[in-house]
């Protein structure tokens, strides 16, 4: 017996070496192997030893590999060596020494369905196909106490592991040999009882692989159970991806994921609470309706509070939000009404909707460059005959900041229409970018081609024609 947990011994020592770095079991770790002890018991034609513990101590080793299938399966390889037998009376007796091993296939109460992966008590079930080889022993007269021979057998059992570390652990396994079809190990078939056996034992299981856990991203969660293998999870991470805002959605499926947010809007909040979030609401900061994206209406009256003028008091459209007993509004003081007022912080007549009169020398200004600037045949390239008249543009410009110019570029119909709608655009942007580069903000200029499709005269007649061909300046505020 000592010679054999020995030899057990130093075989747990080499397949240790053998397999590199002790690590967890798992996918990338998936070995085991397990160095034990035990009792065995008898049950046949002498008598039942099963649950009999006044009979004489039958011990043996045993050594265990396990290979990681899924999170449900294991196969293992399992051996003993030891004493096996039965005494009632120096007439009833049986001993033998057995050296057995079976393969089994064992499913895995912690799963991750029925208990945690992590569990630390991990109990397992087991069936598969093995054999027990039994060798005699003589009593004082030299008679035999066990007839000699190999049998097959299916092997059941139950058992579980402690896991006491991500590495080492304890467990503990019953196994039954009783499914076997020989009556002659024990040198008795009076009864025709098939001899059986049990073995209880207990060891302690190193778990091993090659590879070692993986974690690419450093979070403390191994790869094969990390959804974000790649992803740092952070405080407030879920199985291994993160939440940076900790709203319990990991980022990659929040909209928001930079800002607490409700799991309802996809992670998006909603800070006024009225069941619109905020990237929807026109009003983020105040409760409101649907109906006026979020905004409330204050006095009822059909106006959202954010366009309403009279936020407090019952009023019409046509009023702004006002009633009509309110003064109106008129932020430039023209008597014009913002409503009516096209131009309503600059003050302008009522001949204009309120915008101010161009002077008649801009005008006169503006007049002169729709006919007197002048373009290369075919091309966008200003002649420079037609500087002296953009420089005048310029000065207007400049006495004037608060003019807004809208440039518009027109042709006349010979060519292709889709060729003219370009060539006007060039046009215009050509002018635009004279105004730039003496001075003009480009902010304060837009430039549009129209092309052939507003004409000002018969494109039949050469001089209609060079009517169409022109560049209008159009002045707001």
């Amino acid at each position: 017996m000592k010679n054999t947990i020995i030899k057990l011994t130093l075989a747990l020592c080499a397949c240790i070496f053998s397999f590199g770095q002790i690590n967890a079991q798992n996918s990338t770790a998936p070995w085991s192997i397990g160095l034990s002890g035990g009792k065995s018991a008898y049950n046949g034609d002498l008598g039942n030893a099963f649950f009999n513990f006044e009979q004489p101590y039958q011990g043996f080793g045993g050594l265990k590999i396990g290979r990681y299938i899924n999170p449900s399966l294991d196969v293992s390889l399992d051996g003993t060596y030891g004493r096996y037998g039965f005494w009632e009376n120096n007439t009833d007796q049986f001993l033998s020494n057995m050296l057995q091993g079976n393969l089994t296939l064992d499913y895995k109460f912690n799963n991750g369905y029925i208990l945690s992966e992590d569990a630390v008590i991990a109990p397992y079930i087991f069936g598969g196909l093995g054999f027990a080889n039994v060798t005699h022993e003589e009593n004082e007269a030299g008679t035999a106490r066990a007839a000699d021979g190999t049998d097959f057998y299916i092997p059941l059992g139950l058992g579980a592991n402690v896991n006491i570390t991500p590495n080492v652990g304890l467990f503990w396994q019953a196994t039954y040999g009783g499914l076997n079809f020989n009556d002659e190990r024990d040198l008795q078939v009076a009864n025709d009882n098939n001899d059986q056996f049990m073995l209880n034992q207990v060891g302690l299981k190193f778990n091993i692989g090659s590879g070692g856990i993986k974690d690419a991203d450093g979070d403390g969660i191994a790869d094969n159970k990390d959804a974000c293998p790649n992803t740092p999870a952070g405080p407030n991470g879920y199985k291994g991806c993160p939440d940076a805002d900790g709203d319990g959605l990991i980022d990659r499926a929040d909209e928001c994921p930079n800002v607490f947010g409700l799991k309802k809007f996809k992670g998006c909040p909603d800070t006024d609470g009225d069941g619109i979030m905020d990237k929807m609401d026109s009003c983020p900061d105040a409760a409101g309706l649907a109906k006026f994206k979020g905004c409330p209406d204050t006095d009822g009256d059909g106006i959202a509070d954010n366009i309403d003028e009279c936020p407090n008091q019952r009023g019409t459209r046509t009023n702004r939000g006002c009633p009509t007993s309110t003064v109106v509004m008129d932020t430039d003081g023209d008597g014009i009404p913002n409503s009516e007022d096209d131009c309503p912080s600059v003050a302008g007549p009522a001949s204009t909707r309120g915008c101010p009169v161009i002077p008649i020398e801009d005008q006169t200004v503006f007049e002169q460059a729709l006919r007197g600037i002048q373009f290369e045949t075919a091309k966008a390239v200003i002649k420079p005959s037609s500087y002296t008249i953009l420089d005048n543009v310029v000065t207007v410009m400049q006495n004037n900041p608060q003019y807004i110019l809208s440039i518009e570029g027109h042709t006349d119909s010979q060519g292709s229409e889709s060729s003219n709608l370009d060539l006007s655009q060039r046009r215009a942007e050509a002018v635009r970018l004279y105004l730039v580069n003496n001075g003009i903000a480009a902010s304060r200029m837009t430039a549009t081609g129209f092309g052939e499709s507003m004409p000002v005269a018969d494109n039949n007649t050469p001089e209609g024609r060079a009517l169409n061909r022109r560049v209008e300046f159009k002045v707001s505020y």
